[in-house]
């Protein structure tokens, strides 16, 4: 697992799984055998405004390189200030174009 500038992590994962239908994410086989199984991603921890951390992931980077240059901008977003929020619009807002409920 290799970090970018001592934050995050970056990370090989896939959605393989066992016997019992769990996914074994990281912990597959395959990822140390074969470098083409999987998808590389990147977790931080952040804080948030009421004093706690969250930890933010994304993933389904093609090659280790690319979730680092993705991990970088977040990391500038967050010395800039930048802090995630867990509330996302709703789908009629976010969406042009979307009719508005007919108010009664």
């Amino acid at each position: 697992m290799r970090t970018s500038a001592g934050r995050g992590r970056i990370y090989r994962r896939c959605g393989c799984r066992d016997p019992q239908h769990h996914q074994l994410g990281t912990h597959c086989p395959h990822l140390t055998t074969d470098s083409q199984h999987g998808t590389w991603n990147f977790a931080v921890d952040v804080p948030t405004p009421d004093h706690h951390r969250t930890t933010v992931r994304r993933g389904g980077f093609p090659t280790q390189d690319s979730a680092e240059q993705a991990l970088g901008p977040f990391l500038e977003g967050e010395a800039g200030g930048y802090t995630p929020t867990r509330a996302r619009p709703s789908l009629p807002t976010s969406t042009p174009g979307w009719p508005r409920r007919p108010s009664c």
